[in-house]
Order: structure tokens, then C-alpha cells, then sequence
């Protein structure tokens, strides 16, 4: 089973690392599992922030919204863009 954890981020850029590694250590072993960051709009350094980490970990995803829409909006750009079986 593959879990889909779909993950609004807007502005948080310093979070990012914590919050996936916690996700990670947390689902360990347990479920194949994705990662879907959606920025929302960030105006820091949260799209990079989300390069990097993708870039060390195939896990990791995300989708970056042109502006800020909302948290409903960004939860519902993550679940189209999700592939698991559940999405979280």
C-alpha cells in the first residue's frame, strides 16, 4: 500500500526538513509512502528549500502554486497530484 501525505506549506522555509523527517521516521518501514509539498505562494525560500530536499530524497515531491490561494486549494493541488492508494 502506498501512502500519499499531502503537505500545505506556505512561508516555511525552516520547517520543511523537520517536518518531513519526523513524517519519515514516524512511517518507517510501515508503507511505501510520498511526501507531496505544495507551496502556496511562498514569498521565501521554500521552493528552493523543496529543490534541495527533493533532489536528496525520491520520496519527496512538490507542486508550486503561482500565488497564494489558500489552504483548501493547495490541500486539493496535492490530492490531484497524489499517486497513492490513501492520501493524507
Amino acid at each position: 500500500m502506498k501512502i500519499s501525505i499531502v503537505i500545505p506549506a506556505y512561508n516555511e522555509e525552516e520547517n520543511l526538513p523537520e517536518v518531513a523527517a519526523r513524517i519519515k521516521e514516524h512511517l518507517s518501514g510501515r508503507f511505501e509512502r510520498e511526501l507531496i509539498f505544495v507551496d502556496d505562494g511562498s514569498q521565501d525560500n521554500t521552493q528552493q528549500v523543496l529543490r534541495d530536499m527533493r533532489a536528496q530524497d525520491p520520496d519527496i515531491h512538490f507542486v508550486v502554486l503561482a500565488r497564494n490561494f489558500g489552504h483548501q486549494s493547495a490541500l486539493r493541488a496535492g490530492i490531484d497530484y497524489a499517486t497513492g492508494d490513501c492520501v493524507i
